[in-house]
């Protein structure tokens, strides 16, 4: 035989180590820095002691040398354990080296894997979904592997965004008992996906992800319940549908739903099937009942996974709400599976295995028989079969009993139960030259930190001594030698530590007296791995909404705590953002590095793993392999690789779907690109607390308002006893048994519209109630009435309804009201039963009809060369504005920058989605940051506001570059980036890294990006797509794009590489030898700002030029680009390329040091400021804050006291600014009537005085620069709008970048599920909704006079009558004088159309009343029966409703809705 061959090469090969001894050394395979490593030191029948000399150490990456030294002196037959305190290695080649001497002369080495993990690093969110716009709050936890918090030195920490761009960084800052804790205000519109946070911890980086997503709000939710499972035998499933709207009324339409049977590898069928379809009609909820065979034509295959989609499409608005589960047809009802506890047996050693038998869900047979038929040859005929009862765990236990022949090679299992006939597979025999084996048994059940574990041996051969060793968390912990007494059997014990759990490695073995090592291995759980324990309650367990609370946490005294409640319903949405006991245990578990037995481990729940303990291995080697630990001997430790490894069957194709299962299902599907499918319900607590003296905190909280539960969790650092967590989450029932949700449209309605408020009345009492609702009218509304004209409505101050509401239930009620006073007017529902009192106010906003236009009027009152100042102000309108729509506003500021200090994050009226204007917030930031710093008026509010502001900004202008390191207008959807933009982003960002974190990689990109661009005469092209056309003919290309990246150059490097720096030259060089042929007056202004910028010769032949260019009036100086076209709408004196201009020319003022003189250009450009301290659009506000400040700085006045007298009419205002208060907005309201402000200015000092005023027109814009014509589609209902509105340039070949706004009529929002279709149209590059979904900004790259016509889809949500006049406009958003404004009408509504059954009047309203009535009668099933139809295009076909589907999850609606 082979094994006797391999017997008389081994004992020729152990002559040695037999006549002089054995020695061994074991120690971890992993090396990591900042940690103790054990070594263990044995010596095997030597007759001598024997001194060792073990190293620990190499050769660093970085070129360092490490060396770690010590001795052992052992007596015969003994064992050491040998503690070397390893620092910070760093990455390297690093070895275990031993050499002996005196009694047992030998030298071995071997080489260590360096793994740079010595830290456990947690990272706990306050959610795990972020829509843009939330504040993301998170905390780091660092401990060592004994969970206490070592670490003494900083950490970093920084946040990557979807595309791996780095956001935010925090450096060298310190834990509190190990914990640090951080946030981040996310941008409005950044890069979508998956985010990290990331924690540097000595060199060792750890990360956990959250997901950064826009929210879909479905209008109802529909749900599909499967059953777990199916089998063919059934012939038959149920899928039970069912959709209801969010405040528990059911939908009402038709159900279409679809059977596909998928395909999986490892299921025996075709790869793909037709899907079938089943229509249905509904009302809430109705079953569909799916034949196999005749409507699935599923055959009898062993397993046919089908994907069941449930599409409801709601009758009134067309609207559809998807739900999509799974079923897994089987053919048995039940399947088996084999649990190991060894890859192999050992020939003359008991064999244990467990047979668990379960149904296809999981659960167990909990009775009946099985019977097992096993061999231990390739004999067919040598089965042996045995019989067992299942018991009520569903876990048989297999024993065998292999016999010590050379013969028995393998194990082979058939199991059978019922009609179940299955094949197990086959184990592999152990191995040994000698057939020497021994096994290791626990003896004890279930371990425990600080108990003692009995451990029992079995031997093959008799045992003389014995080596055992305990490994826990990747580290040799105890190592000893025992003698045994020439027996085959022996026990023995040790005490569990804690740095045993959760799984401890018991490694034993010993040597023959032919130097082989004989050994085995146990690999089992020890219960108390987390030694601090926490627990966490809430009281009352059940509270009112707005209730009072107390969160109590009980833990060691003095420890950290950290406490999390989140709404029990955003856990399904993913990633459970708590911290668990589980987290910590896993994370322990991963120190180890040996085997793992996966078909033990994963197949069981945690809470079994400690009923199966994984021993045995084939052969001695794998014993050390698996235990993840290195020896060295001169001993012969086995290993066996077999050429050829037969083994009939590995794995039943089931095992493959057994695996999948468990899966989360997420990282089994693929979802959609980046879109959540709900809005995500708010984290209630994220805080953190001392313990204290006892051991307790307790958090007094308010109870949301939400109708739902929270899950409280809580960790606890202690020093000593280290990380803890709440085994078990507390429970908060936030509950009202009565209570009414109020239901307004949330952009308001326009006077003189009816609207109906609309109300649900909930009672979650025992029973029935009879409630009387009233809506109080505080005299702002009409209450309609249909015996009067819609204007002449009931005055009354309330209305009373009554209402019959079933118990676990809720009743609908409306009162139809027609609004007549402007602004936020209150809504006030009283609803009451015998027991119980509900009050809910909410604010309605009324609007005035028409279209706003805002006007701003701003003087510089300069004190300080002469004593006093007059002047005024006339307020102008059109003579068709809106009745009471006028508002005057006088304010008064005593900086030239106050005014945006105020309003940082809104100095533009215009919007902001593309990454141009996405920086005109960004700048402003930074220059008011240095400004102010400046002047030493920086107060740490304002600067933390600021610093906001500039990381949301660049979050979202992140979503804006392209993959070569460019940025441009709309990102990916552009085909390149843009010079000029790239240019403003490269500078703009260098001067933002002055006060945020900015990724130097993103900068230093851009500029290489830029440099490779510049042409052989130095200029620069632009390659991209620049919509601004003065920008096209100026930046676009040519002297001035040059000019502007050569302002960029000097900016972003200083001192500037020699690369750039080149670059710079060349581009100098350029604009020099072009200034004289230089006319246009904007390309002359930048070209001579940026020769002073420059420091060049050719700086005062540009000046000159350009002063020869100057308009001059009323004291004040400016250029002007082109003349503004005026008509009787114009409300400003200049087009922003002018204001541009002219803030170059003070800028250029500023740096040949002539103040005085640029004190005309300064109040100009204030005239041209708009309410907010900005100008017109983007670049005009980025370079002209840029200039005031320059020149702002210069100006001071040691005590500032001017005194503003206002006169309006017959009345008049005194305004004062002082010292105190320079940088307060002082605001006085006018009278509407106002048509002159006098102002007097008269002290000394600087201040701002601004005229807003604002109107309402309702007609088409005169001299429109744009054709627009809306229309609604003939597809339109009362439920459904689709309006078309075409539009194209009127003025010339080419717009600059257009912008439509699309307002709704009242009750509508947008249909985001068509949103996508509308870049379909030509030119369009981005659409945004508006912030209440009331409308839509739709971007283009620019206008022809080829018009295009986009088309909005909206559907109404609110009832809303006698709806006015919509207006849609068109705008230039380089030059808002270019703009077109028409209005549109909806479908004609009236009270019968909103009116509720017992409001309509029967008279006018009979149709209605009709309708009305059909909606609350159930589907006639018999009538409507369902109807099956088969698709023959493939498993991708689409629904019908492909277009508008939305996946069905609504907890924001319940959460807007429910909203008090």
């Amino acid at each position: 035989m082979a094994w006797v061959t391999w017997a008389a090469v081994v004992a020729a090969l152990a002559g040695v180590a037999a006549s002089t001894g054995t020695y061994s050394v074991v120690a971890p395979r992993i090396l990591r820095p900042n940690r103790d490593y054990h070594v263990v030191v044995s010596t095997h029948g030597t007759a001598k002691p024997v001194k060792v000399n073990v190293e620990v150490g190499g050769q660093q990456d970085s070129g360092g040398v490490i060396l770690n030294r010590q001795l052992a002196d052992l007596q015969p037959d003994s064992s050491q354990v040998l503690n070397f305190q390893i620092g910070d290695l760093g990455p390297g080649q690093y070895n275990l080296t031993v050499s002996g001497y005196e009694g047992l002369t030998f030298s071995n080495t071997t080489a260590l894997q360096y793994v740079h993990k010595s830290y456990s690093v947690f990272i706990q969110t306050d959610k795990s979904i972020y829509k843009p716009g939330d504040l993301l709050q998170f905390r780091v936890i660092v401990v060592n592997p004994q969970l206490r918090p070592s670490v003494t030195g900083a950490i970093d920490v920084f946040i990557t965004d979807g595309k791996g761009h780095r956001v935010k960084q925090w450096k060298r800052v310190f834990t509190n008992k190990g914990v640090w804790s951080g946030e981040l205000l996310l941008a409005e519109e950044p890069v979508l996906g998956r985010w990290n946070i990331t924690v540097d911890v000595l060199g060792q980086t750890t990360s956990r992800f959250f997901e950064v997503a826009y929210y879909v709000l479905p209008k109802f939710e529909v749900v599909a319940d499967l059953p777990e499972y199916a089998t063919f035998d059934q012939k038959e499933f149920t899928a039970t549908v069912n959709a209801k709207y969010t405040y528990g009324r059911p939908v009402k339409g038709e159900v279409t739903l679809q059977v596909t049977p998928t395909y999986k590898y490892g299921y025996l069928q075709a790869p793909y099937d037709d899907p079938i379809r089943v229509v249905k009609q509904i009302k809430g909820k109705t079953d569909i009942t799916i034949n196999l065979e005749g409507d699935a034509r599923l055959k009898g295959d062993y397993a046919r996974e089908l994907e069941v989609t449930a599409y409801v499409q709601e009758e009134l608005t067309g609207r559809v709400q998807n739900s999509t589960a799974h079923v897994t047809v089987y053919r048995y009802p039940y399947r088996m599976s084999l649990v190991r506890t060894s890859d192999s047996f050992k020939p003359g050693l008991k064999y244990t295995a467990y047979l668990k038998v379960s149904y296809q869900d999981d659960t167990p047979v909990t009775s009946g028989e099985v019977t097992v038929r096993h061999t231990f040859t390739r004999d067919a005929e040598g089965f042996i079969e045995t019989t067992h009862e299942i018991p009520a765990s569903g876990v048989v236990t297999l024993d065998f009993q292999p016999p010590l022949d050379d013969d028995v090679v393998s194990l082979a299992l058939e199991a059978r139960f019922q009609e179940l006939t299955q094949w197990l597979g086959e184990i592999t025999r152990a191995q040994s030259p000698t057939d020497a084996f021994l096994q290791v048994t626990l003896l004890t059940q279930e371990p425990k930190v600080g108990e003692e574990v009995v451990v029992g041996l079995n031997a093959t051969q008799p045992l003389i001594y014995f080596v055992y060793q305990v490994l826990g968390r990747g580290d040799v912990l105890f190592a000893q030698t025992l003698q045994a007494h020439q027996g085959t059997t022996h026990n023995f014990r040790f005490i569990a530590t804690a740095a045993m759990a959760p799984r401890a490695r018991l490694v034993v073995y010993y040597v023959q007296e032919d130097g082989e090592l004989v050994a085995d291995s146990l690999h089992f759980t020890v219960s108390g791995a987390i030694q601090n324990h926490v627990s966490v309650s809430v009281s009352p367990k059940t509270v009112d909404a707005g209730g009072d609370v107390a969160i109590t946490v009980t833990t060691k005294p003095n420890a950290f705590v950290g406490v999390l409640a989140v709404d029990q319903r955003s856990l399904i949405l993913g990633n459970e953002n708590h911290l668990t006991q589980d987290d910590v245990i896993q994370e322990l578990e991963d120190y180890d590095p040996g085997r793992e037995n996966l078909e033990v481990w994963h197949s069981l729940h945690r809470q079994k793993r400690a009923l199966f303990n994984w021993h045995g291995t084939t052969t001695a080697n794998d014993v050390f392999q698996n235990a993840g630990v290195v020896v060295l001997t001169n001993g012969l430790v086995y290993d066996f690789n077999p050429f050829l490894y037969y083994r009939t069957v590995l794995d039943d194709p089931r095992d493959l779907r057994a695996m999948e299962s468990r899966v989360p299902e997420a990282a089994l599907a693929q979802g959609p690109p980046v879109a959540a499918r709900t809005k995500f319900p708010e984290t209630w607590v994220f805080t953190a607390a001392d313990s204290g003296f006892n051991g307790v905190v307790t958090l007094r909280e308010k109870a949301p308002d939400a109708m739902t539960s929270y899950m409280v969790s809580a960790f606890a650092v202690d020093d000593f006893f280290g990380l803890g967590v709440s085994q078990r989450s507390a429970k908060l029932r936030v509950f009202r048994p009565f209570f009414t949700s109020l239901h307004l449209p949330e952009a308001g309605v326009v006077r003189g519209e009816a609207v109906a408020v609309e109300m649900v009345v909930f009672n979650y009492g025992e029973s029935d109630v009879i409630a009387d609702v009233m809506l109080d009218n505080p005299g702002d509304f009409l209450f309609a009435d249909f015996a009067n004209e819609i204007d002449q409505g009931s005055p009354s101050k309330s209305k009373q309804r009554q209402v019959k509401v079933a118990s676990g239930s809720g009743a609908p009620v409306s009162f139809m009201i027609v609004p007549h006073t402007l602004g936020n007017i209150p809504i006030k529902v009283t609803a009451t039963t015998d027991g119980a009192v509900d009050v809910v106010v909410k604010q309605l906003l009324v609007k005035p009809e028409g279209s706003r236009i805002t006007v701003n009027k701003a003087i510089l009152l300069d004190l300080r060369s002469q004593p006093s100042v007059s002047t005024s102000i006339n307020i102008t309108h059109p003579p068709n504005i809106v009745n009471d729509s006028k508002a005057i506003q006088v304010s008064v500021i005593g900086d030239i920058l106050g005014a945006a200090v105020s309003d940082l994050h809104s100095l533009l009226e215009l919007p902001t989605g593309c990454g141009e204007q996405n920086m005109a917030k960004l700048v402003p930031n930074i220059v008011l940051m240095e400004y102010l710093k400046n002047k030493n008026q920086l107060s740490e509010d304002l600067q933390g506001r600021a610093r906001r502001h500039l990381e949301t900004g660049y979050q979202h202008q992140l979503s804006f570059r392209h993959d070569d390191g460019s940025f441009s207008a709309f990102g990916m959807r552009d085909e390149s980036g843009s010079t000029w933009l790239t240019a403003f982003v490269a500078k703009s960002l260098a001067e933002a890294s002055r006060h945020i974190e900015i990724e130097e990689e993103v900068v230093q990109q851009a500029v290489e990006w830029l440099t490779q661009l510049q042409q052989v005469d130095g200029s620069f092209k632009e390659v991209g797509t620049v919509n601004n056309e003065a920008m096209q003919g100026g930046s676009g290309k040519g002297v001035s794009l040059t000019a502007y990246v050569l302002i960029a150059l000097l900016t972003v490097e200083n001192p500037p590489s020699a690369k750039v720096r080149n670059a710079v030259n060349r581009a100098v060089d350029f604009l020099a030898s072009n200034i004289d042929e230089i006319e246009d007056v904007y390309n002359l202004a930048i070209s001579t700002y940026a020769l002073h910028l420059a420091d060049h010769p050719q700086r005062d032949t540009a000046f000159y030029k350009l002063e020869g260019k100057a308009e001059v009036k009323d004291e004040q100086k400016w250029w002007v680009w082109q003349p503004l076209d005026v008509n009787l709408e114009t409300t400003v004196e200049s087009r922003p390329l002018d204001v541009e201009t002219t803030s170059y020319g003070l800028l250029t003022y500023v740096l040949r040091g002539l103040t005085r003189d640029a004190i005309p250009i300064m109040r100009w450009l204030t005239r041209q400021r708009n309410q907010y301290g900005g100008f017109q659009s983007t670049q005009d506000t980025v370079v002209g804050m840029a200039a005031l400040a320059a020149l702002a700085e210069r100006l001071t006045t040691t005590d500032p006291q001017v005194n503003v007298r206002l006169i309006y009419g017959a009345r008049g205002k005194n305004v004062q600014v002082t010292r105190d208060n320079t940088m307060l907005l002082q605001r006085v309201e006018l009278p509407a009537d106002t048509d002159k402000v006098e102002v007097t200015a008269s002290g000394s000092g600087v201040a701002v005085l601004q005229v807003t005023y604002h109107y309402n027109v309702r007609v088409t814009g005169p001299k429109p620069a744009f054709s627009l014509d809306p229309q609604l589609d003939t597809t339109t209902d009362t439920n459904r709008l689709r309006l078309t509105a075409c539009t194209g340039y009127t003025g010339g070949n080419n717009s600059n970048m257009a912008v439509m706004d699309v307002s709704l009529p009242s009750g509508y929002i947008v249909d985001n599920d068509l949103i996508p279709g509308l870049y379909d149209y030509s030119g369009v590059k981005l659409v945004e909704k508006k912030s209440d979904d009331s409308g839509v900004l739709v971007y283009f790259d620019y206008l022809t006079p080829e018009e295009v016509c986009p088309t909005v889809s909206a559907y109404r949500v609110n009832k809303v009558a006698f709806q006015q006049p919509t207006p849609v406009q068109v705008y230039d958003y380089y030059d808002t004088s270019r703009r077109a404004r028409r209005f549109y009408k909806a479908l004609p509504a009236t009270l019968c159309d909103i009116c509720d059954l017992d409001e309509c009047d029967p008279d006018q309203c009979q149709d209605q009343i009709i309708e009305l009535n059909r909606q609350l009668q159930d589907p006639e099933d018999l009538e409507l029966p369902a109807i099956v139809e088969q698709i023959s295009s493939g498993p991708q076909t689409a629904s019908p409703f492909a277009l508008c589907l939305v996946p069905a999850f609504t907890l924001a609606w319940l959460t807007r809705f429910l909203a008090p």
